[in-house]
């Protein structure tokens, strides 16, 4: 698929993680405007409200190919996935493409967004291209070359502390039994089955509050076609997991590679939308009412 070039999945040894980035020579990642990752802040954040998410076979138990690039590990699969929300326009419906993972280390955190000042332990991208711009998979080059072409969702990612033991889902399976050191030379593939997006990261989060925002990828060439996406709801995983994470692939160096991740960037006066799904505030707002008229009881 021709994505892999994008994400640099065959040109592992043209760049690193050595200074999170700041040496990324590529025009856009040196000169861009609305270059990415960016420090979300929820005080500074227009608030708006939004519907629901519409996830088309984002359930189906789908059968995956995870290879490592030397930068992540990458999955991909054939079934056909689409996503939509109305804070998106009318004509834009977007396709499934990949999803990928940023990590720290043992004694770092490696998210490349922050929220609030806050870098999180981790964090997933679930990449997905506009189909209006073609429905075929040669059509996601020129998606990457539209302002809106692509559309990124970021899940947070925290690991628990050693003292918490929460039933493992499926990410934590994913990671500690089919990945686990399958993938760790370059260019390594594990093919895991029977694995949905629901059941690996959009169940684990609390999807209604999420930060909007127009950026870029966050690997060269830091192409600036990204409708990002965050959510504030990090996916918590086991401390057990974190602890494979970062140990699970090796670079083009045959290095261990930790902190994967490029540093913040210059929010550059961007509009940053903070969504609260519709249903989520009227719950709010029906539980304030009842407590509201609970109080006025007693007087």
């Amino acid at each position: 698929m021709k994505v892999f070039s994008i994400l640099a999945v065959t040109q592992a040894a043209d760049w690193g993680y050595e200074d999170q980035g700041d040496s990324w020579n590529d025009e856009k990642c040196v000169n861009g405007t609305r270059q990415s990752p960016i420090n979300l802040q929820t005080i500074t954040a227009t608030a708006k409200a939004a519907g629901a998410w519409k996830f088309k076979n984002y359930d189906e138990k789908a059968d995956w190919t995870i290879a490592n690039n030397g930068h992540s590990i990458v999955a991909t699969t054939n079934t056909d996935m689409h996503m939509h929300s109305d804070t998106f326009g009318d004509d834009d419906n977007y396709k499934f493409h990949s999803w990928h993972i940023h990590w720290g280390s043992d004694s770092e955190p490696g998210s490349e967004h922050e929220m609030d000042d806050k870098q999180f332990d981790a964090e997933a991208h679930l990449v997905h291209w506009n189909t209006k711009y073609g429905v075929v998979c040669n059509s996601f080059d020129e998606a990457v070359g539209k302002g809106d072409g692509l559309a990124v969702l970021g899940f947070f990612i925290e690991k628990e502390s050693e003292n918490d033991a929460s039933d493992d889902h499926e990410l934590d399976r994913l990671i500690k039994k089919d990945v686990d050191e399958n993938v760790q030379e370059m260019d390594a593939q594990v093919n895991p089955q029977d694995k949905s997006l629901m059941e690996l990261f959009v169940n684990n989060a609390d999807t209604s509050q999420f930060f909007r925002y127009l950026g870029s990828l966050t690997t060269p060439k830091c192409q600036e076609a990204v409708v990002w996406t965050v959510f504030v709801d990090p996916i918590t995983i086991s401390k057990e997991t974190y602890d494979h994470m970062i140990v699970m692939t090796k670079d083009s160096s045959d290095t261990s590679l930790v902190k994967n991740f490029r540093n913040v960037q210059p929010v550059e006066g961007r509009e940053i939308t903070l969504y609260t799904a519709v249903s989520s505030a009227l719950s709010t707002f029906a539980s304030l009412t009842v407590l509201a008229l609970a109080f006025f009881q007693f007087f």
